[in-house]
């Protein structure tokens, strides 16, 4: 996965011996003060028999590298499914409906975390499209999703990612098996159609 500019702030705060970076503890290092971006996450969505569903959210730490740690590689062993919260965003009521992570991954690199997300039939908050009968057709619903950090990870390093750690949702949705296809459209007397 591609580096990309964060834009979720932390300021380093200096301490004896070290700084601290919104929880991120760098032991001997030389103390400066610097304000760096550290976390944004992809959806990434899967075509079932149901319809298109968000299954997975990819993290990224690569900006990290940016905050002051040279090697900010994941400790596979430090998650859980209960390190992270996962909540979208009801397309008719706008509440925040939790969403189940069934299992967390870390990419053979080890600078990406991958949520597992359950997606079953008829699951509210999981859908990317809502019908509308009086054109007979599906449209794209803005995807508001929320992750929450509830729980310290560590790196390979030792460094902590403290449970406070924000992330902000990119604008990228994933879909392997929609970029298959090329983009078109059809026009008849009454609409077009893009696809």
């Amino acid at each position: 996965m591609a580096s990309k500019k964060f834009s979720s702030y932390i300021v380093a705060t200096v301490v004896s011996g070290g700084v601290i970076l919104s929880g991120v503890t760098y032991a001997n290092t030389e103390i400066k003060t610097t304000t760096e971006a550290i976390g944004e996450f992809d959806l990434s969505a899967n075509v079932y028999d149901y319809g298109e569903a968000i299954d997975k959210i990819n993290i990224s730490v690569d900006n990290l590298v940016e905050a002051g740690i040279i090697t900010p590689q994941v400790d596979a062993t430090s998650l859980s499914p209960d390190t992270f919260k996962v909540y979208s965003q009801a397309f008719d009521t706008k509440k925040h409906i939790e969403r189940n992570i069934t299992d967390i991954l870390v990419s053979d690199d080890n600078m990406d975390i991958i949520l597992l997300l359950e997606t079953k039939n008829g699951q509210k908050g999981q859908g990317t499209l809502n019908y509308d009968g009086n054109v007979s057709r599906n449209f794209s619903i803005d995807l508001v999703y929320e992750v929450d950090q509830v729980e310290d990870f560590k790196l390979i390093s030792g460094d902590i990612i403290d449970e406070e750690t924000s992330y902000l949702q990119s604008d990228v949705v994933i879909n392997k098996e929609i970029e298959l296809f090329d983009e078109s459209s059809f026009t008849d007397d009454r609409n077009t159609l893009k696809y």
